[in-house]
């Protein structure tokens, strides 16, 4: 037999530790329905550790395309230019 795959359930500050971010932060995700939580009493809600891998899996970004280009082209950097204000001139 196949053993079917178990999720944990971790509370909303430790989601907030993992993520950096505040419990507000992480009451959003949940509402917006970006992290799967389940309410297990009146005020105490968990969040689930497979839906938090996979939140997180979704949000990582390739660096390639996150950081500029060590060669810039050199066309697109003369069409730039520099604003000064006045007290820069003195």
């Amino acid at each position: 037999m196949k053993e079917k795959e178990t999720d944990r359930f971790i509370s909303v500050q430790a989601v907030a530790d993992k993520l950096s971010c505040t419990e507000h932060h992480v009451y959003y995700l949940i509402r917006e329905g970006s992290i799967k939580a389940i309410k297990i009493g009146p005020r105490a809600i968990r969040v689930s550790w497979n839906s938090l891998q996979e939140f997180i899996a979704a949000g990582l970004i390739d660096p390639e395309d996150y950081f500029a280009p060590d060669d810039p082209d050199p066309e697109l950097s003369s069409n730039i230019k520099t604003l000064y204000s006045n007290w820069m001139k003195r």
